[in-house]
């Protein structure tokens, strides 16, 4: 049998080529996982972020006492802060196909339909997300025009 002396060592070379190889795809994909995990972990914190502050909105928009004198709240809502910003009364317009029969008291009068902006905001910034959200109601039947 024949070996030539210029080909002694080539496996090695080769397998330590394969061996580089293969590390290089491991740790890129290690660091791929590693990168999503991330993505993942901030798009939670947005989710929940978002969730506390349309919370704190639909608590607000909940009672109507909340819309006879509005104010600033602030609150907590699953460990994030979130401010809610004094309701805005942007019109005011007579109610239509409001029944006779309904009354919110007995005093009687033209009622209103007063439109609102709700506007509340995180103030807790744990992973640099600033969450915002507008939403609009309308208070149906009101004796009083947009203050």
């Amino acid at each position: 049998m024949h070996h030539p002396r210029h080909q002694h060592g080539s496996v090695l070379v080769i397998s330590l080529i394969m061996l580089v190889v293969m590390t290089l795809l491991a740790v890129t994909s290690i660091n791929m996982s590693t990168v999503n995990l991330r993505i993942v972990g901030n798009m939670q914190s947005q989710m929940e972020a978002e969730s506390a502050v349309q919370t704190a909105i639909e608590g607000i928009v909940s009672s109507l006492a909340n819309f006879d004198a509005p104010a600033t709240t602030t609150t907590t809502i699953g460990g994030y802060g979130v401010q809610v910003a004094t309701p805005l009364c942007v019109m005011s317009a007579q109610s239509e196909g409001f029944e006779a029969t309904y009354s919110i008291n007995a005093t009687a009068g033209t009622r209103l339909d007063n439109d609102w902006l709700v506007t509340a905001q995180n103030t807790t910034d744990t992973r640099g997300e600033h969450i915002e959200i507008t939403q609009g109601v309308r208070v149906r039947g009101v004796l009083v025009g947009c203050p």
